[in-house]
């Protein structure tokens, strides 16, 4: 059984609001200013080939370059489309990006992907990692602050663990007992569920 993504809790920063260039300038603003990280900002309008956005662009691409660790991205679908839009914010939060300003084009269609990507975290400044375990299995994990359709099975144990200082057991279906990943236990806790076991919500367009 895989676990729907709309089930599960994490962290990334998604502003959902009509794409101004008073919002970006704000979003960029608050940038912690660490000069040895650049911050990458999106913007999704309704539509590329809409001008109506284009001072949100010009403003986000103006202050990223005062900013200097700062990168501006300004993408979604070139004519207005809920799904592609949904598909694409949802491109960018895999991406990891540290924030996105959205002209949303469908709030029913928007709502799932923007509360699962509030629930993302980072472990070692990313949000996916790839890992081998001792007997050669290869897996890619996406990175969760929680993980309420798991339960967490066997002790906590440090042995070949994948993140150092943190202690691990099984995070499996609470409904089928399926094997979906690993709940981590350290300074904080997190889940780092199997991608493929993970469902993405599809947007819903009447």
């Amino acid at each position: 059984m895989k676990i729907k993504m709309e089930d599960i809790t994490m962290k990334t920063w998604i502003l959902a609001a009509s794409a101004t260039a008073l919002i970006v300038t704000s979003a960029l603003s608050i940038a912690p200013a660490k000069a040895d990280k650049t911050y990458t900002f999106a913007i999704v309008p309704k539509s590329l080939n809409n001008p109506y956005f284009d001072l949100s662009r010009d403003g986000c691409m103006a202050e990223a370059a005062k900013l200097g660790n700062v990168k501006c991205v300004y993408t979604g679908p070139v004519n207005q489309d809920a799904a592609a839009e949904v598909q694409t914010v949802q491109d960018l939060v895999t991406r990891g990006v540290d924030g996105i300003a959205i002209s949303v084009a469908d709030a029913g269609s928007m709502q799932h992907v923007i509360a699962s990507a509030r629930q993302t975290c980072a472990k070692d400044g990313r949000h996916e990692h790839t890992f081998r375990n001792p007997a050669g299995y290869s897996f890619h994990l996406l990175c969760f602050s929680e993980a309420p359709g798991c339960e967490f099975g066997g002790p906590p144990t440090q042995d070949a663990t994948w993140f150092p200082g943190y202690a691990w057991n099984f995070a499996l279906c609470a409904s089928c007992g399926s094997h979906l990943g690993w709940g981590y236990v350290g300074a904080e806790s997190f889940v780092g569920l199997i991608a493929t076991r993970v469902v993405r919500p599809q947007a819903l367009v009447d």
